[in-house]
């Protein structure tokens, strides 16, 4: 990567193959020599001594793999750690943890790329986004699925964290809402928050279904629940893809009318 120089693509990939190759060489090194060491270990060891070659990089994918490093790591020590569920009486298991991990992330992405140009692509924000609604969705959907925790999975505070996630899932289509419609419009994350949207209506439906016993009917209903939210979502996209065009434009470049007096 110095060869090349790091202000070039070739240097930027090359050094972010080698902040990939860390782990490997770490995992060999625990398996020759026997040091003992845990996974959660390997992985905090790996994001330190990929930290300063991720910053010297000053590239999107070399944090995006540093960041799935960080999370390997943080979810394998929350699995090691015996007295996770003790110390939040079950009240915050460990995928919730995750969420919160992942909105943090995107939130610092987002900011960081108001000031670094480098960061300024859309795909790593979406993903996050996307590893963050989709825990949190399965939770609301069950939370409307499910009418006690404790009969369905047999411990009574599974209730009280299928309703926390269903409060964080509202709590993020709304950050989401205010961020990716009010401040600026991102079809791309309003696209990912109306699918969730539509998979929750979609759980609430099979649950009317499931209630009254509908059969053939509830079917139709559910068919019928899915059309609308699709029709809805493509106008409501569509809509929102002319106005960013025409934010994007503004007044000054707006067409003249020539006839007006």
């Amino acid at each position: 990567a110095l060869w090349r120089g790091l202000d070039t693509l070739a240097g930027k990939i090359l050094l972010t193959v080698a902040c990939g190759l860390i782990g490997p060489l770490l995992a060999l090194f625990g398996q020759t020599y026997q040091t003992g060491a845990d996974v959660d270990a390997l992985f905090r060891a790996w994001a330190l001594l990929a930290l300063p070659w991720t910053l010297a990089s000053c590239f999107a994918p070399a944090w995006l793999l540093w960041i799935v490093v960080v999370e390997f790591g943080a979810g394998a020590w929350i699995h090691t750690f015996d007295l996770w569920r003790f110390l939040w009486f079950g009240f915050l298991p460990s995928w919730l943890g995750a969420c919160a991990l992942q909105a943090a992330l995107l939130v610092l992405w987002e900011l960081a790329a108001h000031r670094f140009d480098w960061l300024a692509g859309r795909f790593t924000p979406r993903l996050l986004a996307f590893s963050l609604l989709a825990p949190l969705t399965l939770c609301a959907s069950a939370a409307v699925l499910m009418t006690s925790g404790s009969r369905m999975l047999g411990a009574g505070f599974f209730d009280w964290s299928l309703y926390f996630g269903a409060a964080m899932w509202g709590a993020v289509l709304v950050a989401g809402w205010i961020a990716y419609r009010r401040a600026t419009i991102e079809l791309g994350m309003l696209g990912l928050g109306w699918l969730s949207v539509t998979t929750v209506a979609m759980s609430a439906t099979a649950r009317l279904v499931i209630d009254t016993r509908a059969g053939a009917a509830g079917l139709l209903l559910a068919a019928a629940v899915l059309f609308a939210a699709s029709a809805i979502g493509r106008r409501w996209l569509r809509a929102l893809a002319q106005e960013a065009h025409a934010r994007d434009v503004g007044p000054a470049d707006a067409p003249v009318d020539r006839t007006a007096r």
